[in-house]
């Protein structure tokens, strides 16, 4: 359906099959247990159902045939279904048919904590692929940019944002040490020591500590928001462009859409950078299970800068297009990562709308 209870209109799938939603990964920390609890039983009953036909053979040889078992089953079997228990705990004294209650799945208000975890988890992670990863792989999500010219950029935005938060509200435009680019462990220590300074100083201040930001509030809590968002999506970059792409996580993604809605599009008209809209674009996000309903999804409007304060009363502006899609790829749209021939989408309106919108330098 559309905004307007108009029917549903064309589908827009890759591959003509359904869209379906992306899985919120766990922390690495819990990734990390989870992975511990699907290898060790494996392991152990290989081992044991193995003995009698290599228990002789060299440890190599018997080694090569327990991992030959035990990987492809904790990869594509066990691992994927401890994530998804782990994200969706069936509720208690329910029906296992029962759907999960809507609020439980999907919210799209993130605290000023959980915004800090997300930054550093996405930190811990992408400072991991620098230890390993090979730092001239080219990121395609960022043109022109290898792995460690994105681990320079996203440490010196870490640092500058520190430096905002700590300046009692003046801007300050502070220039970060040199990345060492040409030396794989000292950038990984870089910028895990940007992210980890970064991360201290936000949970040091209250959260309403005044500073400058990007765009209002100007508080610590913007920047709480703000870096969770920018290392979550730079970490999507990194894993894309090393063809592991790492889901983003549907509360975060869905934070994503909402800022570039009511903050970053609205920065970008008032610094000159675009006009303002003149057409209304919805995106009903898909990522609520258990709503059969699509009207009764969570939606978040493209719409004149001028509405975008307006009071609830009377009925909202009828959307010129309406995209049901997940919170990912709405992001991944808006930010340019993605286009509408590579999403799992359903429109209802004018395309040509919807593509003269997505057009538009809506972010930095």
């Amino acid at each position: 359906m559309t905004g307007n209870g108009a029917p549903a209109g064309d589908a827009i799938s890759p591959g003509g099959q359904p869209a379906g939603r992306p899985p919120a990964p766990p922390s690495i920390h819990v990734r990390a247990v989870l992975t511990w609890l699907a290898i060790f039983p494996l392991v152990a009953i290989t081992s044991m159902a193995t003995e009698p036909l290599v228990g002789t053979w060299h440890p190599i040889a018997r080694a090569c045939v327990v991992t030959l078992v035990v990987v492809p089953l904790a990869v594509y079997l066990v691992v994927p279904n401890l994530v998804k228990l782990w994200a969706h705990p069936p509720p208690l004294n329910a029906p296992a048919s029962a759907p999960l209650p809507v609020a439980r799945l999907y919210d799209l208000t993130m605290r000023h904590a959980e915004f800090i975890a997300v930054t550093e988890d996405a930190a811990t992670g992408f400072a991991m692929l620098l230890g390993s990863a090979d730092l001239e792989t080219p990121v395609p999500t960022c043109p022109g940019w290898s792995l460690a010219q994105l681990a320079e950029h996203l440490g010196g935005v870490h640092r500058w944002a520190r430096a905002q938060l700590l300046a009692g509200g003046a801007q300050v435009d502070e220039q970060a040490a040199d990345a060492p680019l040409s030396d794989q462990q000292a950038l990984a220590a870089w910028f895990r020591e940007g992210a980890t300074a970064l991360v201290e100083t936000l949970r040091e201040l209250p959260e309403d500590a005044p500073c400058w930001a990007l765009y209002p509030p100007a508080r610590a809590s913007t920047w709480a928001k703000r870096q969770a968002l920018e290392t979550t999506l730079h970490l999507w970059d990194a894993t894309e462009a090393l063809g592991i792409a790492v889901p983003i996580p549907s509360r975060i993604a869905a934070a994503g859409v909402a800022e570039v809605a009511n903050d970053m599009y609205p920065r970008q008209v008032a610094l000159g950078r675009m006009p303002s809209l003149d057409a209304v674009v919805v995106f009903r996000l898909k990522d609520a299970a258990g709503v059969e309903d699509a009207t009764a999804r969570p939606v978040i409007r493209l719409r004149a800068v001028g509405e975008l304060g307006e009071a609830s009363a009377g009925a909202p502006t009828p959307a010129d297009a309406t995209l049901e899609v997940s919170a990912q790829d709405a992001l991944l749209l808006l930010w340019k990562r993605r286009d509408l021939a590579t999403v799992d989408a359903r429109l209802a309106g004018s395309r040509d709308t919807l593509e003269r919108v997505l057009s538009h330098p809506l972010v930095p």
